[in-house]
């Protein structure tokens, strides 16, 4: 006799979630106090020993989360100076595109689907708001090129 049980393949069992690690929603909630301007360009973190007291964390918690946002771009490390908050521009969000696409698996099929239909829709917007400063620029720019 067989202690074997067959179910024909069939899923017995259903996923199982997984909490987030520590360090990513310390992560989540400092990028959230950026994002709504509780903290800006130019400001400084507090220290190490004080974010992990007020997040009720380890400092290897807090290292972590900090050298992820370094890693984006959103945090500025400097030996002896602190953590600053780096200004979010047009740089910060082409590397960390830049590192998404290097890293990850992309179907860039996919891809340039979403593009044109973010650009499509931008376009109609731009046509719909554009003022006379607006279209006098864009002309100027045709003429020059």
């Amino acid at each position: 006799m067989s202690d074997k049980v067959s179910n024909g393949g069939a899923q017995v069992f259903q996923t199982v979630n997984r909490e987030a690690r520590l360090s990513d929603k310390v992560t989540a909630a400092i990028l959230e106090t950026i994002a709504s301007n509780q903290l800006k360009p130019v400001d400084l973190l507090p220290p190490e020993r004080e974010l992990g007291r007020q997040f009720g964390v380890s400092r290897t918690v807090i290292r972590e989360a900090v050298r992820a946002l370094a890693a984006k771009g959103m945090l500025e490390v400097r030996s002896g100076s602190g953590v600053r908050i780096v200004a979010v521009d047009e740089g910060t969000v082409r590397e960390s595109m830049r590192h998404f696409v290097h890293g990850s698996r992309l179907d860039y099929g996919k891809v340039d689907e979403v593009r044109r239909m973010l650009e499509v829709a931008a376009a109609g917007i731009a046509a719909e708001r554009a003022t006379a400063d607006d279209i006098a620029a864009m002309d100027a720019a045709i003429v020059a090129l």
